[in-house]
């Protein structure tokens, strides 16, 4: 986390710049450059495990109209890279027909991705000039984000880590929070849709207590991959830079890891206390019934 007063926090902007990690991709679909217009179409299913090995599935047409999918796979390289042979497949199980193996039809070329989030990058197709894609969001899960967190603020060069509680207030395009923990915070900026998950940028003000003589400092924040999961698990990249120092700008600031969980009661009273973690009925999901649990 950052460290009041002024002199060690701009110390620290610039001898704890944040390190290179690596922009692991969003599950799920894709939509390519500016295709995405509601009716059929072509697009990439990108399948990742918890790691750098993906398999990615393009689905689209072949020249006289009829339907395919080609598969590729591979390993993420430099952080952000991806390159695999996109193979088409014959000859395999049709639905409702009897059990064979498909086989190689044959290989179209290279598919290649450079990522730039986890959730938008640049895809260049065989005989096709580079495109932007991005994850497809169709599920909106902006009720999560609003409501009562505590979590950990994980700093990614030193593991050092302290704990924290916000109120986070959020409708698309608009995002604001209160934050109390070693500091309290006041974050106001924007907010967008990223796939599965929201970013935002805009201005922090903070001060070491809650109240007293401390100076007020101002901060320009980044939140990337703020999600909510259907278990009310919080999650999110944090970057804070002093907004007095220009040449200190996006992603080169202090950079903390935010997990933690959805709590109640839903109130930005902080005297109040934490009573439990947020149910299914607060995330939107279908809690489970003792069927469920029999056999």
């Amino acid at each position: 986390m950052l460290k009041f007063p002024r002199a060690c926090l701009t110390a620290a902007m610039f001898t704890m710049a944040a390190p290179a990690f690596a922009i692991l991709p969003q599950t799920g679909m894709w939509s390519i450059g500016s295709e995405l217009n509601g009716k059929p179409g072509r697009g990439i299913q990108i399948d990742r495990q918890g790691g750098e090995l993906l398999i990615l599935t393009y689905f689209g047409y072949r020249p006289d109209g009829s339907a395919t999918f080609l598969q590729a796979s591979g390993k993420l390289t430099d952080g952000a890279l991806f390159s695999g042979e996109l193979t088409e497949y014959k000859n395999g199980r049709a639905i409702g027909g009897e059990a064979r193996d498909g086989e190689v039809a044959h290989v179209l070329g290279t598919v290649s991705i450079k990522f730039d989030s986890a959730s938008s990058g640049t895809v260049t197709l065989p005989g096709e000039a580079p495109q932007r894609f991005s994850r497809y969001w169709f599920e909106n899960h902006l009720g999560r984000l609003n409501g009562r967190f505590e979590y950990q603020a994980t700093e990614y060069n030193s593991g050092r880590f302290s704990e924290a509680r916000s109120f986070i207030r959020a409708t698309l395009g608009e995002f604001f929070m209160t934050e109390s923990g070693g500091r309290s915070c006041q974050y106001t900026g924007n907010l967008q849709p990223t796939g599965d998950s929201f970013s935002s940028k805009g201005t922090a003000v903070c001060r070491s207590g809650f109240s007293g003589p401390e100076p007020l400092i101002k901060l320009q924040y980044e939140l990337l991959d703020i999600k909510v999961d259907e278990n009310g698990i919080f999650t999110a990249r944090r970057y804070l830079n002093l907004a007095s120092e220009p040449h200190v700008t996006g992603r080169n600031g202090v950079m903390n890891h935010l997990i933690g969980t959805c709590a109640l009661p839903k109130s930005d009273y902080w005297l109040m206390p934490t009573t439990s973690r947020c149910g299914p009925s607060d995330l939107n999901i279908s809690p489970l019934t003792p069927s469920d649990f029999i056999p």
